[in-house]
């Protein structure tokens, strides 16, 4: 049992971090590349507020990144209650030790499904109707409740965006401390 529960541990920590850097990755390409490139391309966007070839490619980038940011949404609603629930059933078997290394991992653990869950119920569903009532907005050509709504969607992106940051290096930090409190630990065999 505590084999099975290594393994699921790992795959679900793993997993995790690797969608948290794919969440940053997408964000980096989707919005530095096409805001670059919009212009080259001759893409046409509908006028909207402070209208630039920068404006066109972060309106490009989020139809592309939106896609990406609801699978990782999605994929967070599992993996949390899953790594509690390992959490749950290590302590439960005692396994492994309760040494330092391993309350620091269980706090980093902890305080990244804390984290996670704070961002998918009180922030993403305000920037996910912010979002959809800017392009909304947008589509119609009502460039001021366009406004109105960015702003909405700034103001919770900057709150979401420290969070996502904090929980991807508690995860890194959940992996190194997990390496070294996980380990078994071998005694030198003496002759």
């Amino acid at each position: 049992m505590l084999r099975l529960t290594a393994v699921v541990y790992w795959l679900v920590l793993i997993t995790w971090f690797t969608a948290i850097v794919a969440a940053a990755v997408t964000a980096m390409t989707a919005f530095g590349t096409l805001i670059e490139k919009v212009p080259e391309l001759g893409v046409v966007v509908p006028p909207f507020p402070q209208s630039s070839g920068a404006d066109a490619g972060r309106y490009l980038g989020g139809f592309i990144g939106q896609k990406v940011f609801d699978a990782i949404g999605l994929l967070q609603w599992v993996l949390v209650p899953a790594m509690l629930l390992i959490l749950l059933v290590q302590w439960a078997s005692r396994w492994p030790e309760r040494g330092t290394l391993n309350a620091l991992r269980v706090t980093c653990l902890l305080l990244s499904c804390a984290a996670t869950l704070y961002f998918l119920i009180m922030v993403a569903p305000g920037m996910n109707t912010a979002l959809d009532d800017y392009r909304g907005a947008v589509r119609s050509g009502d460039l001021a409740v366009a406004a109105e709504h960015k702003a909405i969607f700034d103001r919770d992106h900057r709150i979401s965006d420290p969070i996502l940051r904090t929980t991807g290096y508690l995860l890194l930090g959940a992996i190194l401390l997990s390496a070294a409190a996980l380990t078994p630990r071998t005694v030198p065999h003496r002759s």
